[in-house]
């Protein structure tokens, strides 16, 4: 970690092995994008990964429930807005916090709304199959299975009609969304609350480890701070998810675009910004079997 002029750690890793392309592909996480190769069928290990057991802890009881409400309602606030990747990383959020039936059903949902409607139906079978659930979550699941099989089945007949709208209409831009300034309900000394939380959270997570937890962490943490040293972490955390990640890359480049970055932020950022395109120099180059 590095410490910012503002006082704010940034996420970071000095790990030299992470200039090697192989790095981030050991690193287990599942994309919030369905490739047309797994329409059929999703690799079970992302599937698993979704559904794995989350290491909770650093906060006490009081401050999970207090955080826990409020990661919920920003979480319904983004679903409202249609910002699903970033409602996405609430309701993920808040599943790291609290073992909650509803916020796993919530990120699973969020997927939905994104496209991924392979992952979400086997994530939907298994959370039937595996998770203790009250009537009007069993109901619910029930209903959401049934919406994703079909979504899956509107995908597949439009691209055999050469009608690409249909998959076209699920897209949707990470990018302007990590980068949209959206209006929250909290008060600004609920604010003042939770940030520190969220950070502590995504530092944790990444100290762990667990770095796509870590991301969300830290995409909640700069939509709330607006901090240049959130958004870097963020950056950071995806750079160790997928070795020379375009979204890594264009996070960095804006971030190097802001008038007010520090100096010792900005010397960060070209430096993951050379590593970045190391990574891509050496993927294309085993593309091009050199």
């Amino acid at each position: 970690m590095s410490e910012a002029n503002t006082g704010h750690l940034i996420a970071d890793d000095d790990d030299d092995d992470d200039d090697d392309a192989t790095h981030a592909a050991a690193v287990p996480h599942t994309p919030r994008f369905e490739p047309s190769w797994h329409f059929d069928a999703v690799p079970a290990e992302q599937v698993e990964h979704c559904l794995r057991a989350r290491r909770r802890g650093g906060l006490d009881r009081p401050a999970v429930a207090w955080l826990h409400k409020h990661l919920v309602t920003l979480g319904h606030e983004a679903n409202a807005r249609s910002a699903h990747f970033l409602a996405h990383s609430w309701f993920e959020c808040a599943f790291q916090v609290k073992d909650s039936p509803v916020d796993l059903l919530g990120s699973i949902n969020m997927r939905l709304r994104l496209g991924q409607a392979t992952l979400a139906k086997a994530l939907y079978e298994r959370v039937l199959e595996r998770v203790t659930l009250t009537d009007a979550q069993r109901e619910l699941a029930t209903r959401k299975l049934a919406e994703a099989t079909a979504a899956g089945a509107a995908r597949t007949e439009a691209l055999e009609t050469g009608d690409h709208r249909h998959a076209r209409a699920f897209l949707r831009d990470e990018l302007e969304q990590l980068l949209e300034r959206f209006p929250t309900s909290l008060p600004d000394e609920e604010l003042e609350k939770v940030l520190p939380l969220l950070r502590l959270q995504g530092h944790r997570a990444n100290h762990e480890g667990d770095y796509e937890a870590a991301q969300h962490w830290f995409d909640c943490m700069h939509s709330l701070s607006r901090q240049p040293a959130d958004l870097l972490s963020a950056a950071n955390m995806r750079l160790k998810l997928e070795a020379g990640s375009p979204l890594a890359e264009a996070l960095y480049r804006h971030a190097l675009a802001l008038p007010e970055l520090p100096e010792e932020q900005a010397a960060l950022a070209e430096r993951k910004l050379q590593q970045v395109t190391h990574q891509q120099a050496v993927a294309m180059t085993r593309v091009q079997g050199f």
